[in-house]
Order: structure tokens, then C-alpha cells, then sequence
């Protein structure tokens, strides 16, 4: 069951995704910067420069594709992940190296976990 942030929290608290949501900021805009995987490479929203849905059959079998969109203020052709409506909705596969990190059970120290079914703050993208 998912809140209407189309997300919820998993077994051990960490809220996440399932697709598109209308809790991100600039939920419709194109070519929107909305996250970074854990290799690096940026998520952007579904929509492309002319405003164009993109699908699974636009992107390659980790659910990204090389285009030209606004990256750190230009204008480059870069290889991206987007998300769309479709399975696996943001990354399917690494397309790069995965960072590593010390592998944590629980929410960070000091963290405080919402109530089941609340929603993330205003902007969060966990992915």
C-alpha cells in the first residue's frame, strides 16, 4: 500500500518510491533534475526537452539513456537515468560504479521515523 506520495516506508523504516510523485517539486517540468543514483549519474523527470513522456522503450536496460540536458548549469549530452510510470520507474541497473558504504541497519543515529504512511518532506528524493 503506497501514501499519496506514491512511496512508503520499507521493513526497516526507510521511506521510498514506487514511481512518479506528485510530492517532488516541479512534478510535470521537462528535463527536471529530481535525484542521483548511487553511482553518480543524475534521475531526471520523464519529460524531455520538448515535453515529451518518455517510456521504457526510450531508455536502455538500466532505465537511462544519453541526451543533452542542464547538468551543474550547461547544456551537455550526458548519460542520465529517467524516471517514468513504467517498472522499474527509476534505475534498473547501475550504469556506473556504485559508491560503497558501510552497511547500516536502522535509520542513521538521531534519526526519528514517521508515523507509517506519512509522506517525506516537502523536496526529499530517496531513490
Amino acid at each position: 500500500m503506497q501514501d499519496l506520495c506514491n512511496g512508503y516506508p520499507q521493513m526497516r523504516g526507510r521511506y521510498h518510491y514506487h514511481g512518479p510523485s506528485p510530492c517532488l517539486p516541479n512534478e510535470t517540468a521537462n528535463e527536471t533534475l529530481i535525484g542521483y543514483a548511487i553511482d553518480g549519474f543524475g534521475i531526471y523527470r520523464m519529460y524531455d526537452a520538448h515535453g515529451r513522456q518518455l517510456t521504457d522503450a526510450d531508455l536502455d536496460a538500466c532505465h537511462g539513456r544519453t541526451s543533452k540536458v542542464t547538468w551543474n548549469g550547461a547544456r551537455r549530452r550526458i548519460y542520465h537515468y529517467v524516471m517514468t510510470r513504467e517498472y522499474p520507474y527509476t534505475v534498473g541497473c547501475f550504469r556506473g560504479t556504485p559508491i560503497r558504504t558501510p552497511r547500516r541497519l536502522g535509520p542513521p543515529p538521531g534519526m526519528r521515523l514517521r508515523p507509517w504512511g506519512s509522506p517525506p518532506p516537502p523536496g526529499a528524493a530517496l531513490f
